[in-house]
């Protein structure tokens, strides 16, 4: 890795790894956690809510 890159490589692995977990375990990955999409759509939503606020 040379620091270059545009997205979190590490939290990508991560979430796979997590949900091989979740596959080899017999339960679905949405018990162990939330995908990536997922979470940058509800900080989309909080953002855009909490854009106008000068603290949270």
């Amino acid at each position: 890795m040379d620091g270059k890159q545009g997205y979190d490589v590490l939290g990508f692995i991560y979430e796979y790894l997590i949900g091989m977990f979740a596959a080899n375990a017999g339960k679905k990955a949405g018990e162990f956690y939330t995908p990536h999409e997922v979470s940058v759509l509800m900080s989309e939503v909080i953002a855009q809510h909490l854009k106008d606020r000068e603290t949270i």
